[in-house]
């Protein structure tokens, strides 16, 4: 059975890319209907089932982030990025982590190519390359643990990623930070 493999297949690759780009610039401008005019167009042509499917999903998943924005009224990229982790769309972290990790520099942007390259790891796990998977998860640790001053601490759970990147033996765990967020909060 055929699956939608962005590194191995360049319609899957191009699809990606386009409605992750088209989400960042969609939240940049707060305009949903960027991305849903990007899914519209692969949705209207002719492509293998999987392909639709992929595209499905992801606008499923971007209706919700973008709903989840306006509820919690989060406009700061870090904790828009969060909410896409909690959502599962480790590569969309990536791309509007990289917003702000271009300008960045010193301990920040050290720490923001932390959480990037720890979305990173899901990525390849997900896609079965774990071996490639591991090696960034290790990097991603290192420099989470190093420059975790560089993150704002009051909106992640840094410690409970830091340690599921470095026990990462057979399986990569889902991680809600803004779970873990909330139930600190109410603990306190």
């Amino acid at each position: 059975m055929a699956q939608f493999d962005p590194f191995r297949d360049r319609l899957a690759r191009d699809i990606r890319n386009a409605l992750s780009t088209a989400l960042i610039k969609g939240l940049d401008q707060s305009k949903p209907d960027l991305v849903h005019a990007v899914a519209g167009n692969f949705l209207a042509v002719e492509l293998a089932p999987l392909y639709h499917e992929y595209v499905r999903n992801r606008l499923r998943l971007y209706n919700a982030v973008f709903a989840e924005i306006d509820r919690s009224g989060k406009t700061d990229i870090f904790a828009q990025a969060l909410i896409l982790w909690d959502m599962g769309l480790f590569f969309e972290v990536h791309e509007r982590l990289e917003t702000i990790w271009l300008p960045a520099t010193g301990e920040r942007r050290l720490a923001l190519q932390g959480m990037i390259r720890a979305a990173g790891a899901y990525v390849k796990w997900e896609n079965g390359d774990y071996e490639a998977a591991r090696k960034m998860a290790s990097k991603a640790a290192t420099a989470l643990d190093a420059y975790r001053a560089g993150l704002p601490q009051s909106v992640l759970n840094l410690d409970t990623l830091i340690r599921l990147l470095r026990e990462l033996t057979t399986e990569l765990p889902p991680i809600s930070l803004r779970t873990h967020i909330n139930r600190r909060k109410e603990t306190s």
